[in-house]
């Protein structure tokens, strides 16, 4: 642009310093406008003593001094909550560029993730921390790549709720589930839902919920096969037994349910705990037709029942 054909009025310092001049009048100006006034009279001084307020430039390109009062009325489109009105922009504008990691939570002293002056390359850093999984037999799916030390207590503690294992020397990283895509989703539930499973076979999803119900689902497609009632309180674990004919549910009314997954009949009640059931499982080994399920209770208390499985015949709890 050329300085001698331009409006010699709509025009600050191109300098290293006419951001921050612009930046203190717009200061002054918010400090006007609020109970700060003793401050803001200071700040004007201030500024007009030190020349830091924006110069005006001629059409020689020469530099001249302004008054406060001459800039506010150079500037009448400029309120007092102009600078306000700049920061509750910029939160947004930098969430489309780079997503805080607390959605709807903005603030001009937030850091690391939620800095106003985050970047891409800060994120991709913070993303690179490997978090470790492994499988239930404690061996990793592939050779650990890029591990160096002992993995923390937080990748250790994700390992066992994604995979119920825990094993410092067996790890793998996270990305090597990338490729990892949503099936579908469904609302199935009136409530939340507490605890999830699959068959011994990977074809069925047990599912038990806050709505007092346990359900099957097909994990081919989705669909809802049958609800199993019962339960007078939400339900805390499900377990299925390893011949894959049995599902047991716990639930917080201290009570232990057993269904025929056959016939989706109930087949046991079973009571004796004083608080509510955290965890139930099958015994993998069996003594040819007694078996045994184990149940735990907030009570303190480990119950083991044992039941009989004839063949040909519905499995009978003693």
């Amino acid at each position: 642009m050329d300085v001698k054909s331009a409006d010699p009025h709509s025009l600050l310092t191109d300098g290293p310093t006419s951001v921050t001049a612009e930046l203190y009048f717009l200061i002054a100006r918010l400090l006007e406008a609020g109970p700060c006034r003793n401050a803001s009279e200071a700040l004007k001084r201030e500024l007009e003593v030190h020349g830091l307020l924006p110069k005006r430039l001629d059409w020689l390109g020469n530099q001249h001094e302004q008054t406060f009062e001459e800039l506010c009325r150079r500037f009448s489109h400029i309120t007092s909550n102009h600078l306000l009105q700049i920061c509750n922009r910029v939160g947004p504008l930098v969430d489309k560029d780079v997503p805080n990691n607390v959605r709807g939570v903005r603030s001009l002293l937030g850091a690391g993730r939620q800095s106003v002056l985050r970047q891409k390359e800060d994120l991709v850093k913070k993303l690179n921390r490997e978090r470790y999984v492994v499988r239930q037999n404690s061996r990793p799916r592939c050779n650990p790549v890029d591990l160096v030390g002992q993995p923390g207590v937080v990748p250790l503690l994700q390992s066992r709720e994604l995979t119920g294992s825990i094993d410092h020397h067996s790890v793998a990283p996270s990305r090597i589930y990338g490729r990892v895509q949503q099936f579908c989703r469904t609302l199935g539930h009136l409530s939340a839902v507490y605890c999830v499973l699959f068959d011994r076979t990977g074809n069925y999803i047990f599912t038990g919920a806050d709505d007092l119900l346990v359900k099957i689902w097909s994990a081919l497609t989705g669909r809802l096969l049958a609800t199993l009632r019962g339960a007078s309180a939400e339900i805390a674990d499900l377990a299925v037994s390893y011949d894959n004919t049995l599902l047991a549910a716990g639930s917080c009314d201290k009570i232990v349910r057993v269904w025929c997954l056959r016939t989706t009949a109930p087949i046991a009640v079973l009571t004796g705990h004083g608080g509510t059931i955290t965890s139930i499982n099958f015994c993998p080994a069996d003594r040819g037709a007694v078996r045994y399920l184990a149940s735990t209770s907030s009570d303190g208390s480990v119950s083991f029942w044992e039941y009989v499985c004839e063949p040909g015949q519905n499995p009978k709890f003693l």
